[in-house]
């Protein structure tokens, strides 16, 4: 039971990944000892999906086949799990570090892992590899990723350059302008769900915002001093501004994520403090729910609506 399967661990567990289902009414996430989860916030209900016995680094629900969840483990593996089943569907080991991130395909037939300096691209049909992108070893990959609604792959190395990629010809179709000045040394990237705009940060306190379609600097967005660097970004479907992702959140090096419109600069509530630091954080496809991982190692899961409320009024 899943009463028995925390019970069991009597130590504090902390967990180290999550990611919501396409639909944002579950979540998954794994632990350092691999232990993986499912949370369905519709029924305020959990159950233990697999133990892997490798810390788990990286996790996404398939598009496509919705039951299908795609977990990264310490062990450099890549597995596909039936949640409904809590069967074990493949087995997928081709890189030779840790995965540490998965991108899905908007047909939901192919993931994107990316790892320490070489990213690959898998079938979900078969389970197999499809191709290595590992032109990047002198450089180093910062990120890869698939553009929501498009055959675009976006990545980006630690050189701070940014490219843009055919999918099925690997072809390079764009290279985005780094602004002039110190080097932002990006690590974090977000895209909202139409894929037209591209956010980028890295260890500053500047945002960089660019428009896809004209693949040009929309703009630069100071941040508050105190932010010193970007961990993670991630646009918010918000209701409030008519569904048009406006609003980013910005996580920074002090645990607090500051969602701020892209468009005013201003910042438009925050979430996390000095005593409560988040460590990493996802928010479901309508923007309803956040789920955030804290400092302690919990999960603390938010209402995007009940923090958003006194801007309505």
């Amino acid at each position: 039971s899943t009463s028995s399967a925390l019970a069991s661990i009597k130590h504090c567990v902390r967990f180290t990944q999550l990611a919501f289902s396409s639909t944002g009414d579950s979540f998954v996430a794994g632990d350092q000892q691999g232990n993986i989860f499912i949370f369905y916030l519709s029924r305020n209900t959990f159950t233990l999906l697999t133990k892997t016995g490798s810390p788990c680094t990286a996790l996404a629900f398939n598009l496509c086949r919705k039951n299908e969840v795609l977990v990264a483990s310490g062990d450099c593996s890549l597995r596909c799990y039936d949640s409904e089943r809590k069967e074990l569907v493949s087995l997928m080991k081709d890189h030779e570090s840790s995965i540490c991130s998965i991108s899905i395909h908007a047909s939901g037939r192919h993931a994107l892992t990316t790892a320490n300096e070489i990213a690959q691209i898998w079938d979900l049909d078969t389970f197999t590899k499809k191709k290595t992108l590992n032109g990047a070893q002198t450089v180093g990959i910062q990120q890869v990723f698939f553009l929501p609604l498009s055959n675009t792959i976006i990545s980006s190395f630690k050189d701070d350059s940014i490219f843009a990629w055919d999918f099925e010809s690997l072809v390079c179709k764009y290279q985005l302008p780094v602004p002039e000045g110190p080097a932002p040394h990006y690590r974090a990237f977000a895209t909202p769900r139409d894929g037209r705009l591209l956010a980028a940060g890295g260890r500053s306190h500047f945002l960089h915002i660019w428009t896809l379609e004209s693949k040009t600097l929309l703009r630069i967005i100071d941040l508050p001093t105190k932010v010193r660097m970007v961990k993670q970004l991630e646009f918010l479907a918000d209701s409030f501004d008519g569904g048009s992702s406006q609003t980013v959140g910005i996580l920074s090096q002090d645990g607090i994520i500051r969602f701020v419109n892209i468009h005013t600069c201003k910042l438009v509530f925050e979430v996390g403090s000095h005593e409560k630091r988040i460590i990493s954080f996802s928010l479901s496809p309508n923007g309803s729910d956040m789920a955030c991982i804290m400092d302690s190692g919990c999960i603390n899961i938010y209402s995007v609506p009940a923090l958003t409320s006194h801007l309505k009024q």
